[in-house]
């Protein structure tokens, strides 16, 4: 089978740093290869995907380009990670993996796969993939040291860094950072946390977005990985990249979180301040064996892209063979089941000395 990834995205394939999708299409690429399927990816120009992975085809294609226009004659399935720019399904067999969340009434076309559970829910989907890492690559280590890590988009505010240089402070306890702003170098992001006192802002250590080895340093290392979004995540990759590293997730219950993190198994799930609060606290004092045990299970819980691989499989068979995969979705309707929305109630003036 030849099998066509579509990723003509504004980032490379593999990207450097951020870049959730385009990772897992490389990692699924390299997958799916080493299954012995035929793989070509149609990526951004200056994807490295054929130089990494001898023997899978890149076929340059910059945003804004037809990527249909680049599609091989022998391609059995195409596999879109984006919904199409003018709305036009392929005219071959075809599935289009939704990775996020569209505005509400947004249209979507047959043969759309999810990437988990409750990610399809929302759509009015039951069918789903999903996602996963590549778990052998990631360094294990049940030994942790003295931080937590926030890895994703400090400036967004569903994933509410804001809280978690709360809980830094409230719980005396070093957060590491990711991102490329500062937690106080912008007032509209931040507003009232420039009211810190400089001795809690040292808790906070500033990161640039990482990869490689510094992105498994900070993962393998942390005592948990602070994943407390207030939104329904549709997955969650650095979740699992963290599980795959023996690293706890403080999560709040909101999306496929619920599905991949089980309170006390592999992190804890939160539906308030003061629960995260109490969690973290809980987590960092762990007895060497309690915490060595706890890494275990973690990245023995870790969504792996060998089952992604296979689930994506057996989608791409049903589509060759004329079928469709379900009723067409619509938007995300979250009706009562609007997300948990954790955040440190009230705000005190900070009056640590400097």
């Amino acid at each position: 089978m030849h099998v066509v990834h579509v990723c003509a995205t504004s980032l490379p394939v593999p990207p450097t740093g951020y870049g959730g999708t385009e990772r897992l299409v490389f990692w699924l690429a390299r997958e799916q290869q080493r299954q012995g399927l035929r793989v070509s990816v149609i990526a951004h120009p200056d994807s490295r995907i054929a130089d990494l992975l001898p023997g899978v085809r890149l076929l340059p294609c910059a945003r804004g380009q037809d990527p249909y226009a680049q599609v091989p004659g022998d391609a059995d399935v195409l596999h879109l990670h984006r919904y199409p720019a003018d709305g036009r399904a392929p005219e071959r067999p075809y599935l289009i993996t939704e990775h996020g969340l569209r505005k509400p009434g947004a249209g979507y076309l047959p043969n759309t796969v999810f990437v988990s559970a409750a990610h399809a829910r929302l759509h009015g989907s039951g069918v789903f993939v999903f996602n996963g890492v590549p778990v052998d690559e990631y360094r294990y280590a049940p030994d942790k040291q003295d931080y937590f890590l926030f890895m994703a988009r400090m400036e967004w505010p569903r994933k509410n860094a804001r809280t978690a240089l709360n809980l830094a402070i409230d719980a005396a306890l070093p957060l590491c950072i990711t991102g490329d702003r500062t937690p106080w170098g912008e007032r509209r992001v931040w507003g009232r946390w420039l009211l810190a006192g400089a001795s809690a802002r040292r808790l906070i250590r500033p990161c640039a977005y990482v990869d490689g080895t510094a992105k498994q340093d900070l993962l393998s290392g942390a005592l948990a990985l602070f994943h407390i979004v207030n939104w329904h995540e549709p997955f969650s990759l650095v979740a699992h990249e963290a599980l795959a590293s023996g690293t706890p997730v403080l999560a709040s219950p909101n999306g496929a979180l619920a599905e991949s993190i089980r309170d006390g198994h592999n992190g804890a799930l939160v539906n308030t301040y003061a629960e995260a609060l109490a969690a973290l606290q809980r987590l960092a004092g762990l007895a060497p064996m309690a915490r060595r045990e706890l890494a275990e299970r973690c990245r023995a819980s870790a969504a792996t892209m060998q089952d992604c691989a296979a689930g994506y499989l057996l989608r791409y068979r049903q589509v060759v063979a004329g079928q469709v995969l379900g009723p067409t979705p619509h938007g995300p309707h979250l009706g009562s089941g609007a997300p948990v929305v954790v955040n440190r109630p009230g705000w005190r003036r900070w009056r640590h000395n400097s």
